[in-house]
């Protein structure tokens, strides 16, 4: 008894270790792409990154931000923190001898490596404790593996690579997976803590960026009217709290927010409506080859859906004794699960719908990172109708199937679009090279006209001031 109970423990410590493996791999592909993709200043990647990099020196300075479109408060304000901080040990090294604002504006590379690194940082934490939490819950490593790679689609794989909101959404949608594993497993959800909770991490990701509203869908899984109530108010509170740094600027805010939502076209332009219905079919399409794996999975989600809506349907009268009763998995109320996929799938549409008037796949990255949570209600959910057939070790087998499948698949996919990036970058990078030589050559005595996204660290900079209310204009 002795021995098995030892063997059990020792398992237990190995299956433990692998929920290390993803997260690792997570950030080494993150480090290696961000350094395929070249510097920030260089034309594609200098948008947003500058115009954050320079409100991260107006929030250190206390002035309000020019640059409040997203509206980005929270990764400002975080920014600024990392700066700070990172100025200061280098102060107390003797490493730097100007002010921060001096520093920042001659290293401004240096400061967006650090920041980005932090935020993968963070993002690498997020996906080891989903796991944790997974594995606490479920006593299924295979399935815990299989939440870790929510991000490991390649829209989440280059947003890591940036300093822009949807770096920060990353984490605080791995957040969110771990709040909804709580509402599958723990009584704690059911109370007012918990919607605190839901609140709050609602309330970070539509101050970080209004992409984020479809999750306030969430809301609807918490029992009671109160509970739902205690999550909208905590969630509007701390939207008002985080982006107080740009108080004075929420009239600006809101008539940009209002005007994209009542015209057709891109960033407010077009025609009054609320979308051109004549271009959805093409946008769609259009859309589809920049993520192929993240519109597949849910295609066939959707699919699923409507086979276990179904079956939920015909075992009304038993559902009761059909939750996961046997020791390979912890009871999971199918009732919970089959609300948290129509939940997952409502708020993916509603993502979609929204990001077709502006057709491009980061929009999509809040509803990414649930991508694999809607894999493992699937597997659960079939599970559940077939836990009459099904011995644990069987269950066990297929769990492992499909996430074996799942990293398959999604590699394949996302290793192909990663080839196509990576020779378009090399291509570009080479392009711009051979123009620098040029200029220099045949045009260094002339003036230099510079456009938007032109590659030079000059214009780099100049383009961050512009959206910081130039307030940096003399020191430049």
């Amino acid at each position: 008894m002795n021995i098995s109970h030892f063997r059990q423990k020792v398992s237990k410590k190995k299956q433990f270790v692998y929920l290390f493996i993803i997260p690792v791999i997570f950030a080494v592909i993150s480090l290696i792409i961000r350094q395929e993709f070249g510097p920030y200043w260089l034309g594609i990647n200098s948008d947003p990154e500058y115009a954050y990099l320079l409100n991260f020196l107006n929030i250190i300075q206390f002035q309000t931000p020019g640059h409040t479109d997203h509206p980005g408060t929270t990764l400002q304000v975080f920014g600024a923190i990392v700066i700070q901080i990172t100025y200061f040990i280098q102060y107390l090294t003797n490493s730097v001898v100007s002010n921060i604002t001096e520093s920042v504006l001659q290293n401004p590379e240096f400061y967006l490596i650090t920041v980005n690194t932090i935020l993968l940082l963070i993002i690498t934490s997020c996906l080891l404790l989903v796991g944790l939490v997974a594995f606490a819950f479920s006593q299924n490593i295979a399935l815990s593996l299989l939440l870790q790679l929510g991000p490991f689609l390649w829209t989440p794989l280059q947003e890591s690579t940036r300093v822009r909101p949807e770096t920060l959404l990353l984490s605080l949608t791995q957040v969110l997976v771990i709040l909804l594993l709580f509402y599958l497993y723990s009584e704690r959800a059911r109370l007012p803590k918990f919607a605190l909770a839901i609140g709050i991490v609602l309330g970070l990701g539509i101050s970080t960026k209004v992409t984020f509203i479809p999750m306030i869908l969430v809301i609807m899984l918490l029992p009671g009217w109160f509970q739902k109530g205690l999550a909208i108010f905590t969630t509007i509170v701390t939207f008002f709290i985080t982006t107080s740094p740009i108080f004075s600027q929420y009239p600006r805010l809101f008539n940009w927010l209002t005007s994209i939502a009542t015209h057709t076209g891109h960033y407010g332009s077009g025609n009054p409506g609320l979308v051109d219905i004549s271009n959805l079919p093409s946008t769609f399409i259009n859309l589809i080859p920049q993520d192929r794996f993240f519109f597949y999975t849910v295609g066939l989600s959707v699919l699923n859906f409507f086979i276990v809506t179904v079956w939920f349907w015909l075992a009304r009268p038993t559902l009761q004794n059909f939750d996961l009763q046997h020791k390979y998995s912890p009871i999971v109320p199918v009732q919970k699960l089959y609300l948290l996929y129509l939940c997952l799938l409502l708020i993916i549409g509603f993502q979609i719908m929204l990001t077709l008037k502006h057709p491009a796949t980061h929009y999509l990255i809040p509803s990414m990172g649930l991508c694999s949570l809607l894999i493992w209600v699937q597997v659960t959910l079939f599970e559940q109708q077939l836990t009459t057939l099904l011995q644990p070790s069987i269950y066990a087998k297929l769990s492992l199937l499909v996430l074996t499948v799942y990293v398959t698949a999604s590699a394949a996919v996302t290793y192909q679009l990663m080839l196509q990036d990576k020779n378009s970058h090399q291509s570009y990078r080479g392009e711009i090279k051979t123009i620098n030589q040029l200029i220099k050559q045949n045009y260094n005595n002339c003036i230099h006209v510079r456009y938007y996204r032109s590659s030079d660290r000059q214009y780099a900079l100049k383009f961050g001031n512009d959206f910081a209310s130039n307030r940096f204009s003399k020191v430049l």
